[in-house]
């Protein structure tokens, strides 16, 4: 049962979506209401309830919902997102999972720049662009998911797995503003483009994750 909270007069759910897409993460539409509903707004742009829970048998997905709503909390709202679990080995499930998307992150951008068959794709079309990016993604995901077994430690902290959550966030965004034509579907905020539109802020976020790594992957 899901109750939108009294007062409500719009949500930032659906622009947290398509971003959440943007990023390569495609939420079912019962997560998308989620989003919708827990996100909404009052009249004055803040949001229309405190808190918002969530309960769901195991690996159902809560996490998809959830990953959406940090994104855009740390991509639009410029929020601190602090994100635990109650079982060590479900941070460490997540710490491998960030090691091998970064590496795929990596791997696709040299891939998507020099694919020799776009000619047999149609011309202009900005979501097969994006779909190609994000299929080599998910190829170097699969590919790399044994990497944190040679670079990770044998106990990886909540501060490491946090550093590496924010950095591979903001790469995801950086590509998304520099590689992909995501901003003819997509307008960023003011705020997002001054942290990631420049030349030298986008070679700061391709080198953030690997400095993330450097420091707490090894």
């Amino acid at each position: 049962m899901l109750l939108r909270p009294r007062g409500t007069a719009g949500s930032s759910g659906p622009e947290a979506v398509e971003l959440a897409a943007a990023s390569g993460l495609t939420l079912d539409p019962w997560q998308q209401t989620v989003l919708d509903v827990g996100m909404s707004e009052q009249a004055d742009g803040s949001w229309a309830a405190s808190e918002c829970g969530l309960i769901a048998s195991r690996q159902n997905g809560k996490n998809g919902a959830i990953e959406a709503r940090e994104v855009f909390g740390l991509a639009i709202l410029n929020e601190w997102i602090i994100h635990t679990s109650h079982l060590f080995t479900t941070t460490r499930e997540s710490y491998d999972r960030l090691m091998a998307l970064i590496a795929a992150l990596y791997a696709a951008i040299p891939l998507y720049q020099t694919f020799p068959f776009t000619s047999l794709l149609p011309a202009g079309n900005v979501y097969v662009q994006i779909g190609l990016y994000l299929g080599f993604v998910l190829i170097g995901t699969v590919a790399f998911s044994g990497l944190s077994a040679f670079l990770a430690r044998s106990t990886s902290s909540f501060l490491g797995t946090a550093v590496l959550s924010i950095t591979t966030a903001g790469l995801v965004l950086a590509v998304a503003i520099h590689i992909l034509p995501v901003q003819q579907i997509y307008t960023f905020s003011a705020p997002t483009l001054a942290l990631f539109a420049s030349a030298q802020m986008f070679f700061w976020w391709l080198l953030a994750p690997l400095a993330g790594l450097f420091f707490f992957g090894k």
